[in-house]
């Protein structure tokens, strides 16, 4: 049972400004805001020691009410003193880390729709959120910097963004990879991935070594993915991988976020087997199979059970390898990154996970929409899940958490947590 927690409240104000479509034009004024006020216990994910026990909550800070249900996935500073995160009521936070006070908060606007996926990042004294366009704010005092707008009508902001010191990376709906100075939101490149295609957008960048992965996946009766790698520094293409599916009645679609592991990207396809590049050349190392089952009429009185397709995600953490699957019961697998070869396989959680995983060194951390789970990285187990039985209210956290040494900094529904880990 916790023993102090803390809250914040503030008024919450909507977006104003003239709205063109999604897109907003002018940005609220800054709102700072005072230090946290403590309060007694609050233990959203009661009690009980199902799966090895229940995290405790650090700090929180509430969010305003809201029609949104998914926040953006926050970030954080390198030494993990700082959090930003982007909630459901469309306010931008600067929260420290070690108690969960409020340095600023600001409103980011524009009021859209999140999808699970959706984040800020960090990048040259900026903190750059993604919501139809680019909308950077200073990290210091939460003024607003810049905002970019693709040309065309693109969408660099309706996946997940990256960066480094310098540049924020984003994938776009009209299928081009974005690169975008920090400093001062003009575009440093952009390429074309469209192979000359209408019927295709681009997903999930990854940036490593000097490296963006990027996955254009097509819409239509055939749907069919691409890897690209580009080079970070002018976005030249270095290689690419066009999947295709390993029976007819499949899709061979990927999502991006590859795993990086050595010298290995590793990316599954939408037909459920992963594969293992060479990050050089692109040259395939070793394909693992699907986990899946393919349709048959082998459910309870002869019902269809299985699919011919499942997305799945990867995600590494030093000699580990992690592919989730959407099909059979949310089941986790570990790989034996050199190789492929299965280690094992989790099917605790009887639904679908929306976050993409998360590891360190000892865990892998899962968000389902209704439940928030961690799971031993080494054997599989189930460490601690909130709420502890699907009976109970479901968790008001949500997508990928930022880890630190002895918390995780996780966005929710209801507001901003740091929990144990």
């Amino acid at each position: 049972m916790p023993q102090l927690y803390w809250t914040h409240s503030s008024t919450v104000s909507t977006s104003n400004g003239t709205i063109r479509g999604l897109r907003l034009t002018t940005l609220a004024s800054l709102a700072l805001v005072g230090a946290a006020v403590l309060q007694g216990c609050h233990d959203i994910f009661g009690n009980g020691d199902d799966g090895g026990g229940q995290p405790r909550i650090i700090w929180r800070v509430p969010s305003g009410a809201s029609l949104n249900e998914t926040p953006h996935e926050p970030a954080a500073n390198e030494s993990r003193s700082m959090a930003y995160f982007l909630t459901t009521d469309y306010r931008l936070k600067k929260v420290r880390a070690s108690d969960g006070a409020v340095i600023w908060d600001v409103d980011a606007g524009p009021v859209r729709q999140t999808f699970p996926g959706a984040n800020v990042v960090l990048t040259g004294g900026r903190v750059v959120v993604e919501k139809v366009d680019l909308f950077a704010f200073d990290t210091t005092n939460g003024a607003h910097r810049w905002t970019y707008v693709a040309p065309g009508g693109d969408e660099t902001g309706y996946s997940a963004i990256v960066s480094d010191d310098t540049t924020v990376f984003a994938a776009s709906i009209g299928a081009h990879a974005y690169a975008i100075d920090s400093r001062t939101g003009e575009a440093r490149w952009i390429t074309d991935l469209t192979e000359g295609q209408s019927n295709v957008f681009a997903l999930f960048p990854v940036l490593s070594n000097g490296s963006l992965y990027v996955c254009t996946r097509t819409t239509g009766s055939v749907i069919r993915g691409t890897l690209w790698a580009l080079d970070a520094a002018d976005g030249s293409i270095r290689w690419s991988h066009h999947f295709q599916p390993e029976l007819p009645q499949q899709y061979s679609a990927c999502l991006g976020d590859v795993a990086i592991w050595n010298d290995l990207v590793i990316e599954p396809q939408t037909d459920g087997r992963v594969y293992a590049f060479e990050s050089a050349t692109g040259a395939v190392r070793w394909i693992a199979p699907r986990v899946h089952r393919l349709p048959s009429q082998t459910g309870p009185g002869g019902a269809w059970v299985g699919s011919w397709m499942d997305d799945r995600w990867a995600a590494s953490f030093g000699d580990n390898l992690i592919v989730t699957s959407t099909v059979e019961r949310g089941m986790i697998v570990s790989l034996d990154p050199a190789t492929g070869a299965e280690r094992w396989r989790n099917e605790d959680m009887a639904g679908v996970h929306l976050s993409h995983p998360a590891l360190d060194e000892r865990s892998v951390y899962l968000g389902y929409g209704w439940t928030y789970a961690a799971f031993d990285l080494a054997t599989g187990r189930l460490r601690w899940r909130t709420p502890r039985r699907d009976v109970d209210p479901p968790t008001p956290l949500q997508g990928q958490p930022v880890i630190a040494t002895d918390r995780l900094f996780v966005a929710g529904r209801d507001g901003s947590y740091a929990i144990e880990k």
